[in-house]
């Protein structure tokens, strides 16, 4: 029946029409009106599975024209037969795209391993002194460390450093070119908040972006923030890192991507991080139990010039939050503190102490200047 239907000059399969097929079908039949035998219905009906829903309509049509002969079941049932021919096509596009691709994305047999670069990270350790919240309005008790607290360590054993270049574009912010990234190897799948270094062992090369495996296509998906990156891997031939901690503006810009750094003993010293205790504004890159790393408090009078993308902001009702500072606001003597990421909205606060609105004035701020991610 298959070689039956591919014969002659106009394949069945790749004909926008049912023309071909009920010539075909008429052919087989003898009949150049309509097609009134069973045996051609039956053998298709054959290589269908039972309980499939194509296969009951397809019964039931046959069932019917047995009875009822000068039954033109061609008008009555082309819709069915062409949309299981519209399936199939749609199928076999999607198949040619794949087998089109992927020789270009699949190693080569002979092809050469370039193995994980030996990029150990500096020991370093960073204690968490307090909480803070990215959220509207609320802040977290500021010289309260969370429940349990332990230190933060980065060791050269097991983590890995990296630099962002070009891979800024599709990161979101404060992750900029010259930021440092410490990777950590990753354990079973990652999730779907997780940030991971995906290293290209044919290419000797490396992305970063958020990871999805595709275990029936044994494929890699790595993907930017808003769309901005888009790249597929085969499962073999790529090692993935997660993402652990970064730090802004740590080395001058650079142009690849991203790069593995020799840094034995060029890592600033990192003595305070805070956790995030509630809030989602600092999303995508800072969740509810990540870590800000804060560096030493800056002078008020200094905050407009200071180059730091956010600061942890402690105010005069002993909270403190994440925010980005607006250099502008509308409200005279006050100042407007931003969501660091895509979500919430402002925070108003009074530019000295007692002022009328009665809103909470900023007492100190410390330059946010990195992250720990769980």
């Amino acid at each position: 029946m298959v070689k039956f239907l591919n014969e002659g000059e106009t394949p069945v399969h790749d004909h926008p029409t049912l023309q071909p097929l009920g010539k075909r079908l008429r052919t087989l039949t003898g009949d150049a009106v309509l097609p009134h035998s069973r045996e051609p219905f039956k053998a298709i009906l054959s290589l269908l599975p039972d309980g499939a829903p194509d296969k009951e309509v397809l019964g039931e049509a046959l069932n019917w024209s047995v009875h009822f002969q000068s039954e033109d079941m061609r008008q009555n049932h082309a819709q069915v037969v062409d949309d299981m021919l519209d399936a199939f096509l749609e199928r076999r596009e999607q198949c040619l795209a794949i087998l089109h691709h992927w020789p270009e994305e699949a190693p080569k047999k002979d092809a050469r391993v370039v193995p994980f670069p030996n990029a150990r990270a500096p020991a370093r350790s960073i204690q968490i002194v307090g909480q803070l919240a990215a959220s509207d309005g609320e802040g977290a008790p500021a010289d309260e460390p969370p429940p349990d607290a332990e230190l933060l360590r980065i060791e050269p054993d097991r983590h890995s450093i990296f630099s962002v270049g070009a891979a800024a574009k599709w990161l979101p912010s404060p992750i900029d070119a010259g930021t440092l990234l410490i990777v950590e190897p990753l354990t079973g799948k990652p999730r779907a908040h997780d940030l991971v270094l995906a290293w290209d062992t044919v290419a000797g090369k490396a992305l970063v972006g958020w990871c999805e495996l595709e275990t029936e296509a044994e494929r890699i998906v790595l993907s930017g923030y808003a769309g901005h990156l888009h790249k597929v891997y085969p499962r073999e031939g790529v090692e993935l890192r997660r993402v652990v901690c970064g730090l802004f503006g740590a080395l001058p810009q650079a142009r690849k991507p991203c790069e593995p750094v020799d840094m034995t003993d060029g890592l600033l010293p990192l003595l305070r991080a805070l956790e995030i205790s509630q809030g989602d504004s600092a999303e995508p890159l800072l969740r509810k139990g990540d870590k800000a790393l804060v560096g030493r408090s800056v002078r008020l009078d200094e905050l407009d010039s200071h180059p730091a993308p956010a600061f942890a902001f402690r105010l005069s009702d002993d909270t403190q939050v994440l925010k980005r500072l607006d250099r502008h606001c509308s409200i005279p003597g006050h100042r407007q503190l931003l969501p660091v990421g895509d979500k919430g909205s402002g925070h108003v606060v009074a530019s000295t102490p007692g002022g009328a609105s009665g809103a909470p004035h900023i007492v100190c701020a410390f330059p946010l200047i990195g992250f720990w991610r769980n």
